[in-house]
């Protein structure tokens, strides 16, 4: 169309190589932020039920707020942190469906093993699943020979 101003949809402006580690270490904070949080009020949300029964507990909503708080920290920090040190050369998606459902797993187990009475068995039992995911995929990982190039 003559005359109007047309907006681009194409940047021509290549990223660094820094610019692409930060932007993809803020996309895994962000989502570890997110799968924490989710995992922290699911895991909170069951605990209430084996507890109180269908409704949970209603009088203590700050509870899932401070879950989702403690779970959003907790991902936001160890899921950038492992997938940059431990584990480089897995999938970003098998790194979250995996830590994701190891952490659920493991404050599950703890719960049904630590029994009731103290809901942070759960925030300790989710750290010892997401460490058991992280070791399991990294001794699955077929290792990749390190091969000089000369050019």
């Amino acid at each position: 169309m003559r005359g109007s101003i047309q907006a681009s949809t194409h940047f021509d402006v290549p990223l660094t190589r820094v610019q692409r580690a930060v932007s993809a270490s803020v996309g895994l904070l962000v989502t570890g932020a997110l799968l924490g949080a989710g995992v922290g009020v699911g895991v909170l949300e069951v605990w209430g039920l084996m507890v109180d029964g269908p409704g949970g507990f209603p009088y203590v909503w700050f509870a899932f707020e401070y879950a989702a708080e403690v779970g959003a920290v907790l991902g936001g920090v160890l899921l950038p942190l492992v997938t940059w040190t431990i584990l480089p050369n897995v999938a970003f998606g098998r790194i979250f469906v995996e830590t994701t459902i190891g952490t659920a797993a493991g404050a599950a187990l703890a719960i049904l093993d630590g029994g009731l009475a103290n809901p942070f068995v759960a925030v300790l039992g989710g750290a010892i699943g997401f460490m058991v995911t992280v070791i399991q995929l990294k001794l699955r990982r077929p290792r990749q020979a390190h091969t000089c190039e000369v050019a």
